[in-house]
């Protein structure tokens, strides 16, 4: 999908994103916010931009985010004291050493990296 922006999402339970190429001309991918249930899966773009994540969550609860690959710049950010048990597993952020911003705040248990 070629977009201005990408998906956003608010206040919603129980979401899944599989196998999507999202390259937005400006902003991340996905952004969610206050989302409790969230699986994200092969979701990549090859338009990274300096300034965004690819997906960025803010008071995120319940995330497992797999199988995605990233180009050099951020690709998660998480933002809000209210995150927690975000999973990360089997995913390609080898070119990008950078590939997860983590904002003040955001309690130091909320990612779970396998």
């Amino acid at each position: 999908m070629d977009a201005q922006k990408g998906f956003s999402c608010s206040n919603a339970k129980n979401l899944a994103f599989h196998d999507l190429r999202i390259d937005t001309q400006k902003g991340p991918a996905l952004l969610c916010e206050r989302v409790a249930g969230l699986e994200i899966d092969g979701v990549q773009t090859l338009v990274p931009h300096q300034d965004s994540a690819v997906v960025d969550l803010k008071d995120v609860a319940g995330a497992y985010i797999h199988g995605c690959r990233t180009t050099p710049g951020i690709f998660l950010r998480l933002q809000g004291k209210s995150s927690r048990d975000i999973v990360l597993q089997a995913n390609e952020f080898g070119q990008a050493p950078s590939a997860i911003k983590i904002d003040e705040g955001v309690p130091d248990s909320a990612l779970i990296q396998k």
